[in-house]
């Protein structure tokens, strides 16, 4: 009985045709789920409540830019009460 030499890939087709998954892949399809699954639980530990230099610089200029657009174009009732809103919400 002689045996025919099949290529790595060969082989591989065999197994997924048979309906075996490769034995190799299911550990890194199941890390790659988990760690898709846990980033939106982890993300929101990473971030901090205090506010840096730059992001206060940019929030100084974000206002001056605000305060210069409604000196120009003034704001009507309904923005206006919805800044309050937004203000008494700390938003």
């Amino acid at each position: 009985m002689e045996f025919l030499e099949i290529s790595p890939f060969t082989a591989k087709m065999i197994r997924i045709a048979n309906g075996r998954p490769h034995p190799t892949n299911l550990p890194m399809k199941q890390a790659l789920l988990l760690s898709l699954c846990l980033i939106p639980f982890i993300a929101p530990l990473t971030s901090c409540e205090r506010k840096g230099p730059a992001e206060t610089t940019g929030e100084k200029i974000d206002n001056a830019a605000e305060e210069i657009k409604d000196a120009v174009e003034p704001k009507g009732p309904v923005e206006k009460a919805g800044e309050k809103v937004d203000d008494a919400l700390n938003h």
